[in-house]
């Protein structure tokens, strides 16, 4: 099963208040790019709740430890570099992380299901884009 979803990790965080939309620009902008270089990452999902100023990423994986991975393919300092600043800037508190074995995986489909890195309907940039047609 090389190269399958295994894990998932979440984070929760509450993110200072009015900073939402800078917190998912940064997701996207700063922390989705490294992500995706690492070797065993699948994917994530941003879920933000705008009242609260709280937010929660489930990323996906292929191994159970990443963080060796991490380590081994771009050094001790990779991931801490790139949530670190983000972290001050738009933080409170410490991030809850959480690991799981994915059990059960049913993805969104049809219209307007997105998928990671966008609402539906729009390119990973975050510009509308060409809503996918439903499989047939």
């Amino acid at each position: 099963m090389a190269g399958e979803i295994q894990y998932a990790h979440v984070i929760n965080v509450q993110i200072q208040a009015g900073k939402v939309e800078d917190g998912i620009k940064a997701f996207r902008m700063e922390i989705i790019p490294v992500l995706r270089r690492l070797k065993d990452y699948r994917g994530s999902y941003l879920m933000v709740d705008r009242d609260k100023n709280e937010a929660s990423v489930v990323s996906f994986w292929a191994v159970k430890r990443r963080g060796r991975g991490v380590v081994a393919q771009h050094g001790p300092g990779i991931l801490p570099s790139v949530l670190r600043p983000v972290r001050r800037r738009l933080l409170t508190g410490r991030p809850q992380l959480e690991h799981y074995e994915l059990a059960l995986q049913d993805r969104p489909r049809g219209p307007g299901a997105g998928g990671p890195g966008r609402p539906p309907g729009r390119t990973a940039t975050g510009r509308p884009g060409a809503r996918r047609r439903p499989p047939r």
